[in-house]
């Protein structure tokens, strides 16, 4: 990737650039699902994230990607929407996701109720009580006020496109608003590697046709590898440790899309040799343009995952 040739700095007009290099459809089509990728979350209007939504799932269910779509941050366990408030969040459960409707609730693209648990102690949970009592001009029953020191109280949080609204079963006349997506941990490549995987595995016996150009594709590290921790072992394995159960055009694809998305997401710095890179390019789309542009989708969500706020609005990713 970087060459003394020509060096120039990367930049999304490259990008765009890099996606024409071949007069295909498929080609033309990656730079724009790219973008669909992240209008997923940053378009201003409910419309234009909806649009976007449909496009990306439509596109997961042909091309096997519809469990990596279900990472999301809605999924994961502890939330937090406030670092200086005595609540703290556990969600109970998971979503099944295996239709268009229920992603886009996890997403917040659509109102969303979640099931959780609050942790807090029984002196901010009374505040709590005789506050919204006061505001609401209601007396304050016994009932709200369960025993004991350290409190886990069932409670609903539902999401309205605008914020979340927390309201516990204890007293249901309680209620916490927080205006801001709540903050989660990002899933470890423990918990999501298999379903990754298992989708590279279904993309290299599906999309990589049985007749193809000879192709020499070394199997050894490559200095790229090691722009993102966490990622290293995903590329080491596919590369270098298990080389040998994917095809030398499967190799060269992930290798070759993999930097223009790290480059892309500005992790892997540096000069580049732009016409080297078109030509690496050209030759993916020309003899694997399927396996092509799902590179490129997996490598954007993986990275949305991994380096992102996650997908969707009601939920993000702690940095």
């Amino acid at each position: 990737m970087n060459s003394a040739a020509s060096p120039k700095a990367f930049t999304q007009t490259w990008l765009q650039s890099l996606t024409l290099v071949a007069r295909n459809p498929i080609a033309q089509g990656i730079k724009p699902l790219l973008d669909t990728i992240n209008d997923l979350c940053q378009s201003s209007t409910d419309a234009d994230r909806m649009a976007a939504a449909q496009r990306l799932w439509d596109f997961g269910a042909v091309e096997g990607l519809q469990g990596v779509l279900a990472i999301t941050p809605v999924q994961q366990p502890n939330w937090l929407f406030d670092r200086d408030s005595a609540f703290a969040f556990q969600r109970t459960g998971r979503d099944e996701i295996n239709d268009f409707a229920t992603w886009v609730r996890c997403l917040g693209i659509q109102p969303n109720e979640v099931p959780l648990v609050a942790e807090v102690t029984s002196r901010d949970w009374l505040s709590l009580v005789r506050q919204e009592s006061v505001r609401q001009q209601r007396a304050m029953s016994v009932a709200a006020v369960p025993a004991g020191m350290n409190l886990r109280l069932p409670c609903t949080a539902a999401w309205d496109l605008k914020g979340w609204s927390i309201r516990f079963d204890q007293a249901d006349w309680v209620v916490i608003r927080y205006d801001e997506p709540f903050s989660v941990e990002r899933p470890g490549m423990d918990e999501i590697g298999e379903t990754l995987m298992w989708a590279v595995a279904a993309a290299h016996e599906a999309r990589v046709p049985k007749m193809l150009p000879a192709l020499q594709f070394e199997p050894t590290p490559q200095p790229w590898m090691g722009c993102v921790k966490r990622l290293e072992a995903m590329h080491n394995r596919v590369l270098v440790e298990e080389a040998s159960e994917f095809a030398p055009w499967f190799r060269r694809v992930w290798a070759c899309v993999w930097t223009v998305i790290y480059r892309e997401q500005n992790v892997l710095r540096g000069q580049a040799d732009i016409d080297a890179v078109r030509q690496d390019l050209a030759d993916c789309i020309t003899h694997v343009p399927q396996l092509t542009i799902w590179m490129f989708a997996f490598a954007k969500l993986v990275c949305e995952c991994q380096l992102g706020r996650g997908l969707g609005i009601s939920g993000d990713y702690a940095a």
